[in-house]
């Protein structure tokens, strides 16, 4: 296999993320597209795009689809050598109005059509995105508590009486499928793990440079939060434009399902063999509480807010204030009504010339009525604005573009993690 420094210049060559659901891909695409050299837009799901395109190209040439028992379609060479110029055509600008010198793509979707991103991209790489199965399960489980994903539904069909079960069976066929691509095709695949990412970025980072043959991007880690990925709702995971920084306290959550008493005795072996394989501590007998295998490394940050009134009233103004030339415009002005521990209303306008202020009273198109409890968890990145609004913790009247609010929320965790989070009291 042709290395990423043979020749005279970088070799280019597409780049797949290949992973289940509820990996951590939208926040690891982040990280990829902050690099100098690659440009990772959000879910394209090229899988599909390639193998709709081709079958569009062989009918419209009149190619018959040559018979082969152990392929679902054989495309002719024509076919994949039109399909590849096509998309390369429209990635391509993309890819130069940026500055950058190759492309990524990360859709889960991407697992049902290995085959064809194969045939199509016969020289491309592979990160294989793995995220230990109990998280995995616990994150599936919370995120579709109001409806599976069309990636997940096929497993819950199986399991209607156990989602746990469901759940574990998906970490098991995708994992599978993955690590496939590792047997098929050695050495052009890279193994990630979510874990080592949250707790080990640096490395995890150096090992993606060293494989893609990718310039060391040494502040990189610094501008993923600070650099803008456009993202259309529904393509990636919406928690992730909320961050503004890895968190490993989302790690281990696992624990607070039954899986000891909803995964079945065969997939726990299956699940055995796989994490055994990608280097996790085995599952224990007893108990719900596992081992990730990996030691956190929590950076130091600022202290936590711990008051709703303290930080609008001083700490918010003072941000406001001390970065003002380097803040995006708000978009109109919004009441901020704080219900429960704490009561009281502000308006956070940005309407004037100033930039944005916060204001005790005024006119506001549209109002937030937030738990005082929920809105510390929210400014102090614990959770995200999506999760305690599923919780009914948080709702918005007059609203008239979600990008607005997404502007204020940011915001607001911005300045909480820029006042050092004095207000305690």
């Amino acid at each position: 296999m042709q290395s990423p420094h043979d020749g005279d210049r970088p070799a280019t060559f597409p780049v797949f993320v290949l992973s289940s659901e509820r990996s951590g891909s939208t926040l690891f695409r982040y990280v990829l597209d902050t690099h100098a050299e690659l440009y990772c837009p959000d879910e394209l799901s090229l899988g599909r795009t390639a193998m709709h395109l081709a079958l569009f190209i062989e009918g419209a040439n009149g190619r018959a689809l040559a018979p082969d028992p152990n392929r679902p379609y054989a495309l002719s060479p024509a076919t994949l050598r039109e399909t590849r110029a096509i998309i390369e055509a429209t990635l391509a600008p993309a890819v130069r109005a940026r500055g950058k010198r190759l492309w990524c793509e990360k859709s889960p979707h991407n697992l049902n059509e290995l085959e064809v991103i194969q045939l199509v991209f016969p020289d491309a790489r592979y990160i294989g995105l793995f995220r230990h199965p109990l998280d995995f399960i616990r994150s599936a489980l919370t995120a579709c508590r109001f409806g599976f994903w069309p990636g997940l539904i096929q497993y819950v069909t199986r399991h209607p009486d156990n989602f746990v079960e469901a759940m574990a069976r998906a970490w098991i066929e995708k994992t599978r499928k993955v690590l496939s691509v590792e047997t098929a095709l050695p050495g052009a695949l890279l193994r990630v793990r979510y874990e080592d990412l949250v707790c080990a970025p640096e490395a995890t980072v150096a090992s993606i440079e060293a494989f893609l043959g990718l310039a060391h991007d040494p502040d990189l880690l610094a501008r993923v939060f600070k650099t803008d990925h456009p993202q259309r709702a529904g393509f990636g995971d919406e928690n992730a434009r909320y961050s503004t920084q890895v968190h490993i306290n989302r790690l281990g959550l696992g624990r607070e399902i039954a899986w000891q008493q909803g995964i079945s005795a065969e997939s726990k072996a299956e699940i055995g063999e796989l994490i055994a394989q990608l280097g996790y501590p085995p599952l224990p007998d007893h108990g719900v509480e596992y081992s990730l295998g990996v030691e956190p490394q929590a950076a130091e940050g600022p202290t936590a807010v711990g008051s709703v009134a303290a930080f609008l009233d001083r700490d918010l103004p003072d941000y406001l204030e001390q970065y003002r030339d380097a803040l995006p415009p708000l978009d109109g002005a919004f009441r901020v009504r704080v219900t429960g521990a704490e009561v009281g209303e502000w308006v956070l306008d940005g309407t004037g010339p100033a930039g944005p202020v916060v204001r005790k009273d005024g006119e506001a198109a549209t109002t937030v009525i937030v738990d005082a409890g929920a809105f510390l968890r929210v400014v102090n990145a614990e959770v995200s604005p999506l999760e305690v609004a599923q919780e009914g913790l948080l709702t918005a009247e007059g609203l008239q573009d979600p990008m607005a609010l997404q502007k204020v929320v940011a915001l607001l965790i911005a300045a909480a993690a820029g006042s050092g989070g004095g207000a305690a009291g």
